[in-house]
Parts: C-alpha cells; sequence; structure tokens
C-alpha cells in the first residue's frame, strides 16, 4: 500500500509538473504570437509610413514639375510675343526696303527722262 501511495503521490507530482511545464509553454506560445503579431504590426506601420513617405516625395516632385511647366511656358508666352513684335519689324523693315525701291525706281525713271531730254 505504501508503494501504492508513493507511485501515486510520484504520478500526481509528475502530471502536476507537465500541468506546470503545459501551462508555461501555452503561456510562452502566448506571448510568442502576441510577439508575432507585434511585429507583423511593426512592419506594416514602418511598411505604411514608408508608402506615406513616398507618397510626400512625389507630390512634392508633382508640384516642382507643375512649377518648372508653368515657368517654361511663362518663357514660351513671352518668346512667342517677341517673336511676334520681330516679325511686325521685319514687315515694317520689308515694307520700308519696297518703299526705298520704289523711291529708287522712281529716280531711276526721273533721271532717265532728264538725260533724254
Amino acid at each position: 500500500r505504501e508503494a501504492l501511495r508513493e507511485a501515486r503521490r510520484a504520478s500526481n507530482e509528475r502530471s502536476q509538473e507537465t500541468d506546470r511545464y503545459n501551462y508555461h509553454q501555452r503561456l510562452f506560445d502566448s506571448e510568442s504570437q502576441s510577439t508575432q503579431e507585434f511585429k507583423r504590426i511593426l512592419e506594416l506601420d514602418k511598411k505604411k509610413m514608408e508608402y506615406i513617405n513616398t507618397t510626400v516625395i512625389l507630390q512634392n516632385e508633382n508640384i516642382e514639375l507643375r512649377d518648372t511647366v508653368e515657368a517654361v511656358n511663362a518663357i514660351s508666352n513671352a518668346l512667342s510675343a517677341q517673336d511676334d513684335k520681330l516679325a511686325k519689324f521685319e514687315l515694317e523693315l520689308i515694307d520700308r526696303a519696297i518703299g526705298v525701291a520704289q523711291r529708287e525706281r522712281a529716280l531711276e525713271i526721273q533721271v532717265a527722262q532728264f538725260n533724254q531730254e
């Protein structure tokens, strides 16, 4: 009987140790899962921040490009206006050259008539 009691007591102790081990293992597994979940959340947050930073960088670059395009358009408009002024000036010079050529021809005709007389 004593041996049977001792065997039961030893079995109960082993069972309690096993239960304690299983409890600690479940606790460790739970903490490990929580840690894994926390790491996963941190990684997602890190990726989200990278996405936000990239978006901000792209928006800034877009603004810079828009400003550059506006500046180029303004320069293009100014050059176009200058080109129009130069074209008008060129037409005026052509008109003057035609006028001068006509007066020269008229003078040549007068000189020729004068020489015939």
